[in-house]
């Protein structure tokens, strides 16, 4: 089990995220398969207080790479999202198998209690590995498991492109659809399409 430092964690689940292609490629080098990471919140300021220090999350992620933007639209109003240049701060990911999230009142202080803070800049942009001692301490507090964003051009590099549009496509709907088009610089007219 590893530990990463978030600003928050959403349900449902997108991918398990880096600012930098390095630090993907470096935390799925020491993911095997069935190996989790906790999503703990940041100390700082762009946590919400509640969430700072408190372990929200766990993720099962795979080492396939995937971009952030196939999940998530990030709220350009909020700029923290954002570096000087523009660009998202978090683009690079790592497709996940599973998610779960914490009930409150799980804190790092409490799960790994170590002298020094080997969660620091390390567990903010990669992934840190927890001892035995620390996980059975994780795995003991209420957690449940949540849904995963899904994405249609990932599920193509996956399953391929007929399984993607089944995986990704609103169900068919039966009998005829019959709408009304209007174009502002031409008439109106009715289509119809049986399927």
């Amino acid at each position: 089990m590893f530990v990463s430092k978030v600003w928050g964690f959403d349900n449902p689940s997108g991918p398990l995220v880096f600012n930098s292609a390095g630090w993907r490629r470096n935390s799925a080098r020491r993911l095997k398969a069935g190996d989790r990471v906790i999503l703990v919140g940041t100390r700082g300021e762009e946590t919400p207080a509640p969430d700072r220090n408190r372990v929200l999350g766990m993720m099962e992620p795979s080492t396939v790479e995937v971009a952030t933007s196939d999940f998530i639209v990030p709220d350009r109003a909020d700029r923290r999202l954002f570096r000087e240049d523009g660009a998202y701060r978090w683009p690079y990911g790592l497709l996940n198998h599973r998610a779960w999230q914490f009930a409150p009142g799980l804190f790092l202080d409490a799960v790994a209690p170590r002298e020094a803070n080997p969660f620091g800049t390390a567990a903010a942009a990669g992934i840190v590995p927890l001892t035995a001692e620390e996980e059975a301490r994780v795995l003991a507090h209420p957690y449940h498991e949540i849904s995963l964003l899904r994405s249609i051009s990932t599920d193509r590099k996956l399953y391929g492109e007929d399984e993607a549009r089944k995986r990704n496509a609103p169900p068919p709907t039966e009998g005829a659809r019959r709408g009304i088009m209007q174009m502002r610089s031409g008439a109106a007219y009715v289509t119809g399409s049986a399927w």
